[in-house]
Parts: C-alpha cells; structure tokens; sequence
C-alpha cells in the first residue's frame, strides 16, 4: 500500500489522468479507449522522408523567425539607446574633424 494514498489503482489513475489531459487538447472529441490509443502501424520510407522534410523547413523557419527577432529586438534596444542618451556623448565638441 505504499504510495497508494489516493485509494484506487495506479491504472486507473493514469487512465484517469490521460483522458483529462486527452480532453484537454480536443474538446469536440469524446473521450475514449480508441481515441487515447496512439498509432502503431508503420509508415512507409517515403512518408516518413515527406515529415522529416517537413519537419526540417520547420525548424528552419523557426530559426529565421527567432534570428530575425532577436536583430529586431537588437535595433529597438540600441535606438531607445540613442534617443536617450546625452548628446554630447554622442557628438563631443570637434567631432566633425575627425
């Protein structure tokens, strides 16, 4: 009886567990054993290729997206930095005969 202050069996606590969380993603969908199943045949060579491409132009994408804002997030900081800093730092006396 250890761990089993709860009171019913650890099956169904995971059941219980994993139907929630599985009404949680889809609402619309009723819950149960065939929907909680996941699938097990395998897929053949060229479907598999098909998602690992897939997959690749995602992550791709998503690394442009994230450099991208990332130099965005970079411009924005260095310009607050500008509009706000002294302008005598920015143009000391003299600095147009350098």
């Amino acid at each position: 009886m250890v761990g089993n202050a709860g009171g019913g069996s650890q099956t169904e606590l995971c059941a219980a567990a994993l139907s929630y969380t599985e009404a949680l993603r889809r609402p619309d969908m009723p819950v149960d054993a065939e929907t909680i199943t996941m699938e097990t045949r395998i897929r053949p060579y060229l479907e598999q290729k098909a998602a690992e491409e897939r997959r690749a132009e995602q992550q791709r994408l998503f690394a442009r997206n994230q450099a991208l804002g990332l130099v965005l997030l970079a411009v924005g900081v260095l310009g607050w930095w500008l509009m706000h800093a002294n302008l005598k730092w920015l143009f000391p006396p003299g600095w147009w005969r350098l």
